[in-house]
């Protein structure tokens, strides 16, 4: 199991999310299943699943799910203590498009970005041909999208952008500055690789 955002956002095979010692050692509270109804493992009482039924071919329609899924992500995290496990059969292309797809919506994110930091968390991911046309469609709707009703912490970083760098405010008066990408390490806690598992 890999965590993608610390303590809350975890992405895996099935194998993990079929082993009940392992959802209970990670705290997982809900289960995003994306793959067939058919394959979809049982989970343990208690935890929250919900199947986003997609074969991993490059003519499967993931677009459309896209709102579906990230509602379900955005739900376990508001709740107190919830940990989302996103997976799949291997981890390797339906899930992490899933959870790109909500890095883009959600943290801002190019495709290109959010492909960059989670294969550094998960070295394996690679979505199919299909997956990845669809997600640059999900990019530039979600551009359009944050032109129109940019998020809070989005203005924050409008204004405090100075000559392509970013400044932080510190309580003492004193102003930080961080390189280009310094917004991208805050939103995942470091963009350094965890160990990969199943």
């Amino acid at each position: 199991m890999t965590q993608i955002l610390p303590g809350s956002l975890y992405l895996s095979g099935i194998t993990a999310a079929s082993s009940t010692e392992t959802l209970q050692a990670y705290g997982i509270t809900h289960v995003l299943s994306v793959m067939t109804s058919s394959e979809a493992p049982k989970v343990p009482e208690g935890i929250k699943q919900h199947i986003i039924d997609v074969s991993d071919t490059t003519t499967s329609n993931l677009l459309p799910h896209l709102p579906d899924a990230i509602a379900f992500i955005k739900l376990a995290l508001a709740t107190e203590n919830g940990r989302v496990l996103v997976h799949c059969v291997e981890g390797v292309s339906r899930s992490p498009s899933i959870v790109l797809a909500y890095l883009m919506s959600e943290r801002g994110m190019s495709y290109k970005q959010a492909l960059r930091v989670v294969k550094l968390r998960r070295g394996v991911v690679c979505p199919n041909l299909g997956f990845e046309r669809q997600l640059k469609e999900w990019e530039k709707m979600c551009e359009k999208k944050r032109q129109e009703r940019p998020k809070p912490w989005e203005n924050i970083l409008k204004k405090k952008r100075i000559c392509g760098e970013e400044s932080t405010a510190h309580g003492d008066g004193k102003v930080a500055r961080h390189g280009p990408m310094s917004w991208v390490r805050w939103a995942f806690g470091g963009v350094t690789g965890d160990g990969d598992s199943a």
